[in-house]
């Protein structure tokens, strides 16, 4: 238990067992919390004077500038941290010990009762306000020449000896190369979720990579499409576009991964998304996901555009449409060039229906499936033939609110 966790009495600790486990129950561990955790535990069980211990690491993300974990000897498990992109323009870093780290390559020490307020950042104030005696931050380069951090305070009257930065280095030696394979792998991890989404992502990294890896799985299926882009495009510089792109991709993604839906492409100016139904609980869970996504897609985009004619943007219009199929959900394309993706006739249909939604001037239209399972008052806009399919199809939308 974490309250059973006290600075040991011992001065002169060794290293060894530290070293032992990072070669061995250490370098399996991929989780950084969970490393963070471990080895802030192996460090105190050796004697190491630690009262807190972090390991910075800069990832390739387009949310996150950095990310890394601290471990405090009083919690049960380490916690997460991150700062976003342009963090290095910030007080935060400027004149911190950890841009000298990183700019230096050289370590930094500091006894924090010998603090100056015109020359030692306010971190340092911090950790001494909550005890700390002193801190010791150290460089981990990686193969690449990136900087990462490895940084340690003590709480021990007297601060660090010689001896303990010394057992330090020592086990930095060996815990550079176990972070960088911690950052690679969290940085291809968070790379191929930005490009392919979390659970094509996972499918992937697990080994679904070859050509032909397809399986067969129920979903809902949710095509939403932004209407007159021909025009915008025309219209408006290409930055101006890309942005009102961005804002309806904004909108539309949140609102899929808020309702636990995988986004599968973007096509133009058009989104496909998927809402697997769950063993058990079926076709009534995929349905009633895709209408949460389409409720908050609505609310997103209504906010979206009240921020655009603020600032004088002209508004967007799209179309949402569902349907509920089997579709095959897995790799295809060249030999060396594949695209993560589902077919199958739900699949045509949303796309399809897409018309009719211009034609009819409806926000969201759905298939009897969907209108069936999805759990919500809905009415029946008629039947239609649908370019490319075999046989007409009743589409429905939404009922309208004080309808019977």
């Amino acid at each position: 238990m974490a309250d059973t966790l006290t600075l040991p009495a011992v001065t002169n600790w060794s290293a060894d067992p530290v070293l032992a486990w990072l070669i061995g129950d250490g370098r399996m561990i991929t989780n950084p919390v969970s490393f963070g955790t471990e080895f802030g535990r192996e460090l105190l069980a050796a004697g190491a004077p630690v009262w807190r211990v972090r390991l910075g690491q800069r990832i390739l993300d387009p949310l996150i500038g950095a990310e890394g974990v601290i471990w405090r000897r009083e919690q049960a498990m380490a916690e997460h941290t991150s700062v976003p992109h342009g963090y290095r323009d910030t007080p935060m870093y400027e004149g911190s010990p950890g841009q000298h780290v990183i700019e230096t390559q050289r370590p930094y020490r500091q006894r924090l009762d010998r603090l100056d307020p015109q020359r030692h950042h306010t971190l340092l104030f911090e950790l001494a306000a909550e005890g700390a005696t002193d801190y010791l931050c150290l460089p981990a380069v990686l193969t690449d020449g990136a900087v990462q951090l490895v940084a340690y305070a003590t709480d021990r009257p007297g601060g660090f000896t010689d001896s303990d930065l010394a057992r330090f280095d020592e086990v930095n030696r060996l815990l550079v190369p176990i972070l960088e394979v911690i950052t690679v792998r969290l940085t291809m991890s968070r790379l191929l979720e930005t490009y392919l989404g979390r659970g094509i992502a996972h499918q992937v990294l697990a080994g679904a990579f070859r050509r032909g890896d397809v399986q067969f799985i129920k979903a809902a299926i949710m095509y939403a499409d932004l209407r007159g882009y021909t025009e915008l495009t025309a219209r408006l510089e290409p930055p101006e576009v890309l942005d009102a792109l961005s804002d309806f991709f904004g909108a539309v993604v949140e609102a899929v991964e808020g309702a636990d839906g995988e986004v599968l492409k973007f096509m133009g100016d058009a989104v496909l998304a998927l809402f697997p139904a769950p063993p058990d609980a079926g076709a009534e869970a995929a349905c009633a996901a895709a209408m949460d996504a389409v409720t908050a897609s609505l609310a997103g985009m209504a906010a979206v555009n009240a921020q655009r004619a603020e600032a004088g943007q002209e508004t967007l219009d799209f179309g949402l449409t569902l349907d509920l199929g089997y579709v095959a959900y897995g790799n295809v394309g060249g030999p060396d060039r594949l695209d993560f993706t589902a077919i199958g006739s739900a699949v045509n249909k949303v796309s399809r229906m897409q018309e009719l939604c211009k034609s009819l001037g409806e926000p969201v239209l759905m298939s009897h499936l969907v209108a069936r399972f999805c759990g919500g008052p809905v009415e029946t806009c008629g039947v239609f033939a649908l370019r490319g399919l075999p046989a007409p199809v009743e589409v429905f939308r939404p009922a309208r609110a004080g309808a019977d």
